[in-house]
Protein backbone atom coordinates (compact mmCIF):
# COMPACT_ATOMS: atom_id res chain seq x y z
CA UNK A 1 0.00 0.00 0.00
CA UNK A 2 1.00 3.78 -0.01
CA UNK A 3 3.39 3.12 3.28
CA UNK A 4 4.30 -0.15 2.07
CA UNK A 5 3.53 -2.56 4.54
CA UNK A 6 3.48 -5.07 2.24
CA UNK A 7 7.14 -5.20 1.20
CA UNK A 8 9.97 -4.45 3.48
CA UNK A 9 13.25 -3.80 2.38
CA UNK A 10 16.79 -3.73 3.71
CA UNK A 11 16.92 -0.29 4.87
CA UNK A 12 12.72 -0.39 5.97
CA UNK A 13 9.23 -0.31 4.43
CA UNK A 14 9.44 0.36 0.40
CA UNK A 15 7.07 3.14 -0.14
CA UNK A 16 5.59 3.97 -4.07
CA UNK A 17 7.29 7.36 -3.72
CA UNK A 18 10.56 5.86 -3.11
CA UNK A 19 10.59 3.43 -5.80
CA UNK A 20 9.60 5.90 -8.23
CA UNK A 21 12.02 8.59 -7.24
CA UNK A 22 14.94 5.67 -7.06
CA UNK A 23 17.48 6.69 -9.24
CA UNK A 24 18.99 3.43 -10.62
CA UNK A 25 21.39 5.04 -13.06
CA UNK A 26 23.96 2.30 -14.36
CA UNK A 27 21.48 -0.82 -14.73
CA UNK A 28 20.33 -1.40 -18.20
CA UNK A 29 16.73 -1.36 -18.33
CA UNK A 30 16.50 2.28 -16.42
CA UNK A 31 19.20 3.40 -18.12
CA UNK A 32 17.01 3.25 -21.75
CA UNK A 33 14.21 5.32 -20.46
CA UNK A 34 17.30 8.03 -19.21
CA UNK A 35 18.22 7.70 -22.71
CA UNK A 36 14.32 8.67 -24.15
CA UNK A 37 13.33 10.73 -21.22
CA UNK A 38 16.59 12.89 -20.65
CA UNK A 39 16.34 12.64 -17.09
CA UNK A 40 16.41 9.61 -13.74
CA UNK A 41 13.28 11.35 -12.20
CA UNK A 42 11.35 10.23 -15.33
CA UNK A 43 8.86 8.27 -13.19
CA UNK A 44 8.25 10.93 -10.10
CA UNK A 45 8.56 13.88 -12.76
CA UNK A 46 5.40 12.67 -15.19
CA UNK A 47 3.47 11.19 -12.13
CA UNK A 48 4.14 14.60 -10.20
CA UNK A 49 2.66 16.43 -13.33
CA UNK A 50 -0.17 14.34 -13.22
CA UNK A 51 -0.87 14.83 -9.61
CA UNK A 52 -1.04 18.24 -9.99
CA UNK A 53 -2.69 19.13 -13.31
CA UNK A 54 1.23 21.23 -14.73
CA UNK A 55 3.54 20.09 -17.61
CA UNK A 56 2.45 17.12 -20.00
CA UNK A 57 -1.21 17.66 -17.99
CA UNK A 58 -1.93 21.29 -18.10
CA UNK A 59 -5.83 21.54 -18.88
CA UNK A 60 -6.23 18.03 -18.96
CA UNK A 61 -9.30 16.70 -16.69
CA UNK A 62 -8.94 15.05 -13.73
CA UNK A 63 -10.46 11.71 -14.64
CA UNK A 64 -7.50 12.03 -17.71
CA UNK A 65 -4.85 11.99 -14.65
CA UNK A 66 -6.07 9.76 -12.57
CA UNK A 67 -6.24 7.31 -15.25
CA UNK A 68 -2.42 8.03 -16.00
CA UNK A 69 -1.67 7.78 -12.38
CA UNK A 70 -3.12 4.08 -12.06
CA UNK A 71 -1.21 2.85 -15.21
CA UNK A 72 1.91 4.76 -14.61
CA UNK A 73 2.29 2.67 -10.79
CA UNK A 74 2.44 -0.45 -13.32
CA UNK A 75 5.42 1.16 -14.85
CA UNK A 76 6.40 1.58 -10.98
CA UNK A 77 6.63 -1.49 -10.07
CA UNK A 78 8.12 -2.83 -13.48
CA UNK A 79 10.84 -0.51 -13.53
CA UNK A 80 11.51 -1.83 -9.90
CA UNK A 81 11.07 -5.54 -10.67
CA UNK A 82 14.04 -4.70 -13.31
CA UNK A 83 16.14 -2.97 -10.38
CA UNK A 84 15.64 -6.43 -8.96
CA UNK A 85 16.69 -8.48 -11.72
CA UNK A 86 20.26 -6.19 -12.12
CA UNK A 87 20.60 -6.46 -8.08
CA UNK A 88 20.76 -9.73 -8.65
CA UNK A 89 23.26 -10.45 -11.40
CA UNK A 90 25.42 -7.34 -9.46
CA UNK A 91 24.76 -9.84 -6.36
CA UNK A 92 26.44 -12.52 -7.95
CA UNK A 93 29.38 -10.96 -9.47
CA UNK A 94 30.36 -10.72 -6.11
CA UNK A 95 29.51 -14.19 -4.93
CA UNK A 96 26.81 -13.44 -2.96
CA UNK A 97 25.23 -16.91 -4.57
CA UNK A 98 23.26 -18.44 -1.07
CA UNK A 99 19.43 -17.78 -0.97
CA UNK A 100 19.62 -14.72 1.07
CA UNK A 101 21.71 -13.06 -1.27
CA UNK A 102 21.44 -12.52 -5.34
CA UNK A 103 19.03 -15.26 -5.25
CA UNK A 104 16.59 -13.70 -2.99
CA UNK A 105 16.64 -10.38 -5.07
CA UNK A 106 15.69 -12.17 -8.50
CA UNK A 107 13.27 -13.41 -6.61
CA UNK A 108 12.14 -10.48 -5.55
CA UNK A 109 11.85 -9.12 -9.39
CA UNK A 110 9.51 -11.70 -9.80
CA UNK A 111 6.96 -10.33 -6.63
CA UNK A 112 7.18 -6.71 -7.89
CA UNK A 113 5.63 -8.04 -11.15
CA UNK A 114 3.77 -10.69 -10.18
CA UNK A 115 1.83 -9.12 -7.12
CA UNK A 116 -0.37 -11.28 -4.45
CA UNK A 117 -2.12 -13.04 -6.98
CA UNK A 118 -1.49 -12.34 -10.40
CA UNK A 119 -4.35 -9.85 -10.33
CA UNK A 120 -3.82 -6.35 -10.37
CA UNK A 121 -0.12 -6.21 -11.24
CA UNK A 122 1.97 -5.46 -14.06
CA UNK A 123 1.65 -9.31 -14.74
CA UNK A 124 -1.99 -9.40 -15.48
CA UNK A 125 -1.62 -6.82 -17.94
CA UNK A 126 0.39 -9.47 -20.15
CA UNK A 127 -3.12 -11.87 -19.37
CA UNK A 128 -5.49 -9.45 -20.88
CA UNK A 129 -3.50 -8.45 -23.44
CA UNK A 130 -2.90 -12.09 -24.57
CA UNK A 131 -6.53 -12.69 -24.45
CA UNK A 132 -7.27 -9.59 -26.84
CA UNK A 133 -4.75 -11.17 -29.34
CA UNK A 134 -4.61 -14.55 -31.20
CA UNK A 135 -0.58 -15.08 -31.90
CA UNK A 136 1.99 -15.57 -29.21
CA UNK A 137 0.76 -15.99 -25.39
CA UNK A 138 3.31 -13.97 -23.11
CA UNK A 139 1.80 -14.73 -19.80
CA UNK A 140 3.04 -17.85 -20.11
CA UNK A 141 6.81 -17.32 -20.93
CA UNK A 142 7.46 -15.70 -18.27
CA UNK A 143 7.67 -17.82 -14.68
CA UNK A 144 10.02 -19.81 -17.21
CA UNK A 145 12.27 -17.42 -17.83
CA UNK A 146 12.63 -16.72 -14.60
CA UNK A 147 13.31 -19.54 -13.37
CA UNK A 148 16.10 -19.51 -15.36
CA UNK A 149 17.46 -16.51 -14.50
CA UNK A 150 17.26 -17.58 -10.54
CA UNK A 151 18.76 -20.97 -11.23
CA UNK A 152 22.00 -19.25 -12.94
CA UNK A 153 22.34 -16.81 -10.06
CA UNK A 154 21.33 -19.74 -7.52
CA UNK A 155 25.06 -21.47 -6.19
CA UNK A 156 26.98 -20.71 -9.17
CA UNK A 157 26.88 -17.69 -11.62
CA UNK A 158 26.12 -17.67 -14.83
CA UNK A 159 26.59 -14.32 -15.97
CA UNK A 160 25.56 -15.03 -19.58
CA UNK A 161 22.38 -17.10 -18.87
CA UNK A 162 21.29 -14.50 -16.47
CA UNK A 163 21.61 -11.35 -18.69
CA UNK A 164 19.99 -13.37 -21.14
CA UNK A 165 17.16 -14.17 -19.40
CA UNK A 166 16.99 -10.46 -17.80
CA UNK A 167 17.10 -9.31 -21.42
CA UNK A 168 14.24 -12.33 -22.33
CA UNK A 169 12.05 -10.63 -19.48
CA UNK A 170 12.23 -6.96 -21.07
CA UNK A 171 11.79 -8.11 -24.20
CA UNK A 172 8.57 -9.89 -23.51
CA UNK A 173 7.44 -6.95 -21.52
CA UNK A 174 7.50 -5.51 -24.49
CA UNK A 175 5.36 -7.71 -26.78
CA UNK A 176 2.97 -7.03 -23.70
CA UNK A 177 3.15 -2.76 -23.61
CA UNK A 178 3.07 -2.90 -26.99
CA UNK A 179 -0.35 -4.32 -27.87
CA UNK A 180 -1.74 -1.92 -24.95
CA UNK A 181 -0.68 0.77 -27.06
CA UNK A 182 -1.77 -0.21 -29.95
CA UNK A 183 -5.38 -1.69 -28.82
CA UNK A 184 -5.99 1.60 -27.64
CA UNK A 185 -4.47 4.00 -30.26
CA UNK A 186 -6.76 1.71 -32.12
CA UNK A 187 -9.93 2.82 -30.09
CA UNK A 188 -8.40 6.83 -30.63
CA UNK A 189 -8.34 6.41 -34.18
CA UNK A 190 -11.82 4.69 -34.62
CA UNK A 191 -13.72 7.67 -32.81
CA UNK A 192 -11.06 9.53 -30.39
CA UNK A 193 -11.68 9.15 -26.33
CA UNK A 194 -9.43 11.02 -23.93
CA UNK A 195 -9.92 7.86 -21.60
CA UNK A 196 -8.46 5.11 -24.64
CA UNK A 197 -5.62 8.08 -25.37
CA UNK A 198 -4.11 8.26 -21.81
CA UNK A 199 -4.07 4.22 -21.50
CA UNK A 200 -2.34 4.20 -25.17
CA UNK A 201 -0.06 6.71 -23.65
CA UNK A 202 0.90 5.35 -20.20
CA UNK A 203 0.76 1.68 -21.46
CA UNK A 204 3.17 2.55 -23.76
CA UNK A 205 5.81 4.12 -21.48
CA UNK A 206 5.86 1.03 -19.26
CA UNK A 207 8.51 -0.38 -22.05
CA UNK A 208 9.23 3.15 -23.87
CA UNK A 209 12.97 2.90 -22.61
CA UNK A 210 13.51 -0.51 -23.59
CA UNK A 211 11.55 0.12 -26.93
CA UNK A 212 14.08 2.99 -27.48
CA UNK A 213 17.10 1.07 -27.33
CA UNK A 214 15.62 -1.58 -29.85
CA UNK A 215 14.72 1.46 -32.43
CA UNK A 216 15.07 5.08 -31.25
CA UNK A 217 13.26 5.85 -34.69
CA UNK A 218 9.99 4.16 -33.84
CA UNK A 219 9.95 4.70 -30.24
CA UNK A 220 10.22 8.59 -30.41
CA UNK A 221 7.38 8.33 -33.35
CA UNK A 222 5.07 6.54 -30.94
CA UNK A 223 6.14 8.70 -28.50
CA UNK A 224 5.18 12.07 -30.12
CA UNK A 225 1.80 10.24 -31.66
CA UNK A 226 0.58 9.38 -27.97
CA UNK A 227 1.58 12.18 -26.06
CA UNK A 228 -0.62 13.68 -23.04
CA UNK A 229 -0.85 16.83 -24.99
CA UNK A 230 -2.40 15.37 -27.62
CA UNK A 231 -6.24 16.27 -28.03
CA UNK A 232 -9.19 16.09 -29.51
CA UNK A 233 -8.35 17.99 -32.36
CA UNK A 234 -4.44 17.58 -32.74
CA UNK A 235 -4.79 14.06 -32.37
CA UNK A 236 -3.42 12.28 -36.02
CA UNK A 237 -6.15 10.87 -38.38
CA UNK A 238 -3.89 7.90 -38.81
CA UNK A 239 -2.84 7.77 -35.27
CA UNK A 240 -3.18 3.57 -34.83
CA UNK A 241 -1.72 3.01 -38.34
CA UNK A 242 1.17 4.99 -37.45
CA UNK A 243 1.60 3.56 -33.95
CA UNK A 244 0.58 0.14 -35.48
CA UNK A 245 3.46 0.22 -38.35
CA UNK A 246 6.25 1.72 -35.20
CA UNK A 247 5.36 -1.12 -33.11
CA UNK A 248 5.97 -3.83 -35.71
CA UNK A 249 9.06 -2.34 -36.69
CA UNK A 250 10.01 -2.98 -33.00
CA UNK A 251 9.42 -6.13 -32.35
CA UNK A 252 10.43 -6.77 -36.14
CA UNK A 253 13.95 -6.11 -34.51
CA UNK A 254 13.78 -8.79 -31.89
CA UNK A 255 12.94 -10.73 -34.68
CA UNK A 256 9.01 -11.10 -33.52
CA UNK A 257 7.00 -11.72 -36.59
CA UNK A 258 3.50 -10.23 -37.34
CA UNK A 259 1.89 -13.00 -35.35
CA UNK A 260 2.62 -10.91 -31.67
CA UNK A 261 0.17 -8.03 -32.91
CA UNK A 262 -2.66 -10.70 -35.22
CA UNK A 263 -6.02 -10.93 -34.16
CA UNK A 264 -7.17 -7.93 -32.31
CA UNK A 265 -8.86 -6.05 -34.74
CA UNK A 266 -12.96 -5.97 -35.17
CA UNK A 267 -12.48 -3.96 -37.96
CA UNK A 268 -10.16 -2.43 -40.32
CA UNK A 269 -9.53 1.42 -40.18
CA UNK A 270 -7.47 1.35 -43.24
CA UNK A 271 -3.87 0.75 -41.93
CA UNK A 272 -1.50 -1.18 -44.37
CA UNK A 273 -0.91 -4.79 -43.64
CA UNK A 274 2.05 -6.22 -41.02
CA UNK A 275 5.38 -7.03 -43.33
CA UNK A 276 7.68 -9.05 -41.40
CA UNK A 277 11.09 -10.57 -43.15
CA UNK A 278 14.12 -12.35 -41.89
CA UNK A 279 14.52 -15.28 -39.52
CA UNK A 280 11.22 -15.32 -37.15
CA UNK A 281 12.49 -15.64 -33.59
CA UNK A 282 10.31 -16.98 -30.40
CA UNK A 283 9.79 -15.20 -27.18
CA UNK A 284 12.57 -16.55 -24.56
CA UNK A 285 11.64 -20.49 -23.53
CA UNK A 286 13.61 -20.55 -19.92
CA UNK A 287 13.26 -23.44 -17.70
CA UNK A 288 10.09 -25.26 -16.39
CA UNK A 289 11.75 -26.38 -13.09
CA UNK A 290 12.21 -24.11 -10.15
CA UNK A 291 14.89 -24.27 -7.17
CA UNK A 292 14.97 -27.43 -5.05
CA UNK A 293 13.89 -25.51 -2.14
CA UNK A 294 10.58 -25.45 -3.30
CA UNK A 295 9.99 -28.99 -4.11
CA UNK A 296 9.29 -30.35 -0.50
CA UNK A 297 5.76 -31.73 -0.44
CA UNK A 298 5.60 -31.18 3.68
CA UNK A 299 4.20 -27.67 3.35
CA UNK A 300 5.12 -26.66 6.89
CA UNK A 301 8.67 -27.72 5.79
CA UNK A 302 8.60 -26.11 2.75
CA UNK A 303 7.67 -22.78 4.26
CA UNK A 304 10.10 -22.38 7.12
CA UNK A 305 13.08 -23.71 4.00
CA UNK A 306 11.22 -20.93 2.44
CA UNK A 307 10.88 -18.22 4.77
CA UNK A 308 15.11 -18.91 6.22
CA UNK A 309 16.30 -19.27 2.88
CA UNK A 310 15.17 -18.22 -0.56
CA UNK A 311 11.78 -16.80 -1.45
CA UNK A 312 11.49 -19.33 -3.89
CA UNK A 313 9.63 -17.06 -6.54
CA UNK A 314 6.88 -20.07 -7.44
CA UNK A 315 5.51 -19.88 -3.47
CA UNK A 316 6.60 -15.90 -3.60
CA UNK A 317 4.16 -15.11 -6.07
CA UNK A 318 1.31 -16.41 -3.59
CA UNK A 319 2.83 -14.53 -0.22
CA UNK A 320 4.23 -11.30 -1.03
CA UNK A 321 2.30 -8.08 -1.64
CA UNK A 322 3.71 -5.95 -4.57
CA UNK A 323 3.84 -2.12 -3.17
CA UNK A 324 1.70 -1.49 -6.73
CA UNK A 325 -1.59 -0.36 -5.78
Amino acid sequence: DKEGKNSMGSSGKRTLLGMASRDSTGEVFFDTFVAMYGSAGFQEDFLGEAFDGTGNFTGTTENFRVVAIKKALLGVALVYASHELESAQNKAAQGMLTDNGAPHAWDEGWAFLYGVDGTSSAYEVSVKRDKDYTGVDVAPSLAPIFNEGLKAVRGSYNAATARAAANGIYNAWVVTYLRAAHKYSYKMQKAYDAEDHIEAYTYWRTIAGWAYKISATDATTIEKLLAPTVNSTTVDSKVHCKVKSAAENILGQLGFNCDYLAGYYTDNVGCSACSFSGAAKSIRHGISEHAEVCHSTNTELATNRVQSRSKCMIVLASIVQASLL
